[in-house]
């Protein structure tokens, strides 16, 4: 005798995300280094050399392995990386840095963007800036235009270049 069980297509769609659960089109970043070390992402310390930049500094920087977050709250880390910084306004500074996306930012070699991911918290926004690399290669140096962008301009302010401790 056989047994027939009725099963909805959202039943069947739900057990497929569940057997699939990693949260593969959405790949999360640390808050900083000590996060990356805790979550077990972290792959090196960077800095940027010889900032001449009157009117923002790098706060933090360091290169970890691309990860995601899954439903279970299991993390999926690849094989990839990416560098991670924030910068901060410096008093007095020249150009004003008002939100995250006042800055457009390009890899020399590559004319690739970097990418903003953006934090809400109660004082407003903060931003994450993040660059992939290619594969986990880490470079001894990376450059970058640094760009401040208005309505409907751009303006070349320096060049920002990161470095391995």
């Amino acid at each position: 005798m056989k047994t027939r069980i009725k099963v909805s297509i959202a039943s069947a769609i739900f057990f497929m995300q569940s057997c699939v659960a990693s949260n593969s089109t959405t790949p999360q970043t640390s808050k900083d280094i000590d996060e990356a070390r805790k979550n077990g992402t972290f792959v090196a310390e960077v800095y940027v050399a010889g900032n001449r930049l009157d009117s923002i500094e790098v706060e933090t920087a360091w290169i970890e392995k691309v990860w995601f977050k899954e439903s279970s709250g299991e993390k999926t880390i690849t094989d990839n990386c990416k560098l991670c910084f924030k910068i901060r306004q410096k008093a007095g500074g020249k150009f004003l840095l008002n939100d995250v996306f006042d800055w457009d930012m390009r890899e020399t070699s590559t004319n690739r963007y970097i990418g903003v991911e953006i934090k809400k918290n109660l004082l407003g926004q903060s931003g994450t800036y993040i660059y992939e690399l290619d594969g986990c290669r880490v470079p001894d140096s990376l450059t970058f235009h640094l760009n401040l962008k208005s309505e409907d301009s751009s303006i070349k302010v320096d060049d920002l270049t990161f470095k391995r401790k």
